[in-house]
């Protein structure tokens, strides 16, 4: 019978609190939270614990529960919730980041700016081919790989961006 009874129980409060449940709220804000958390991969909780490292530090407990997300702050929330979407963004496959990325209005040609990490990601020959590309004063071939990141690292940069990244 405890059994039975406890079901019903569940879609009385379910049907309830959706029923009474407005879009925007603190306690949605919570709710978002809470779900967030409970379908983190169990790989992914060290990173969300340190995501949400100050969240937990201000005094809700050593680990997230539904008791203590229900009560912090609304801003507190807030930062959870941008902390938790961080951590989705960085497990999007590529295709769906374009499209992500395109609603936080990141714009390639603006915002891409070709670095050190970028140019290593090249061999020699296409450090060279992509000089051309760019229309960047050639270094010699006779260059080491280092040579020529350094030489492209030093030209006017600003506004080039390799087709391949856009």
């Amino acid at each position: 019978m405890a059994a039975k009874v406890n079901e019903f129980k569940s879609k009385f409060l379910i049907n309830k609190s959706i029923e009474l449940m407005e879009a925007g709220t603190k306690q949605t804000k919570a709710l978002t939270v809470v779900k967030l958390i409970q379908k983190a991969e169990w790989s992914e909780l060290d990173i969300l614990a340190k995501e949400l490292g100050n969240f937990i530090k201000r005094g809700y407990g050593n680990s997230v529960n539904v008791k203590n997300i229900f009560a912090a702050k609304e801003s507190e929330l807030d930062e959870a919730i941008a902390a938790l979407s961080r951590e989705a963004l960085r497990r999007v496959d590529l295709k769906e980041l374009i499209e992500v990325s395109r609603n936080f209005k990141v714009d390639v040609k603006k915002h891409f700016k070709i670095t050190e990490d970028y140019l290593k990601l090249y061999t020699k020959d296409q450090l060279t081919d992509l000089g051309i590309e760019l229309k960047i004063d050639g270094p010699g071939v006779e260059l080491k790989k280092g040579e020529i990141i350094s030489h492209i690292l030093n030209q006017k940069l600003k506004g080039k961006v390799p087709k391949i990244m856009i």
